[in-house]
């Protein structure tokens, strides 16, 4: 009785030690195929250097058609610095293989992760690490095909520097404005005969004036003359 149960009690514990050695079997071996970095519209083959965050595109499949191809399935994309530590974009979008294809792409990164474009790498020589992975397994390694890449930083903006007045020249505020010179005013009308100008109105008057008072002082003077000269009988 206690051999019957031994038995089956055994051969349990020997299909659990055969699966456990083919799970851990199949995860030992990473994942077959590869991706490789282009411009989008694949022109480049495993490019390296790029002028920005959209030029890169992902494709993936063996380099050499002997080589082993990605298998079929669904599989998530990422975006991270060098070391893989810190996530700069993830996938928005999943990349399918099927039929035995083993290659995708070109698809640009802006268009699998998020944000788009995906943030800026730490690296301070611009390098970034793109990830395809199957799904579920994103940044496990054995389950995923990373390439580095590149991208150029970008220019700071230049800054035009503000002018500084020359120091032997006062600012334009303390400028005083300047004073009108009145020009000097000519006579309308000259005397036909030459000399000074017409006089006004005023010297008319008083040459007038005189004149009427001179004759008054005249007429008295004769008149006084005439009554002295009869007063003393002198005619």
């Amino acid at each position: 009785m206690r051999g019957k149960i031994i038995l089956p009690l055994i051969a349990i514990i020997a299909l659990a030690i055969v699966s456990t050695f083919q799970i851990s079997t199949a995860s030992a071996h990473p994942l077959p195929g590869a991706i490789f970095t282009t411009l989008p519209d694949g022109s480049v083959v495993n490019g390296n250097i790029y002028t920005e965050k959209c030029d890169v595109a992902l494709n993936g499949g063996p380099r050499n058609p002997q080589s082993h191809h990605l298998p079929d399935g669904v599989y998530d994309v990422a975006v991270t610095d060098p070391s893989g530590k810190i996530k700069l974009g993830i996938g928005e979008d999943v990349v399918t293989i099927a039929n035995g294809r083993g290659t995708f792409g070109p698809i640009s990164l802006c268009k699998l992760v998020r944000p788009s474009p995906y943030d800026t790498t730490p690296n301070p020589g611009g390098v970034y690490k793109a990830w395809l992975c199957e799904s579920g397994q994103l940044f496990v390694h054995h389950d995923c095909k990373t390439d580095n890449f590149k991208v150029r930083p970008s220019a700071p903006p230049s800054v035009v520097p503000t002018p500084i007045p020359s120091p032997t020249s006062p600012p334009t505020a303390l400028i005083p404005p300047a004073v009108a010179t009145p020009t000097p005013e000519v006579p309308t009308q000259l005397p036909k005969s030459g000399g000074e100008p017409p006089s006004n109105g005023n010297d008319v008057l008083g040459t007038k004036f005189f004149l009427v008072a001179g004759g008054s002082i005249l007429s008295l003077l004769g008149g006084f003359v005439a009554w002295r000269r009869k007063r003393l009988g002198v005619f």
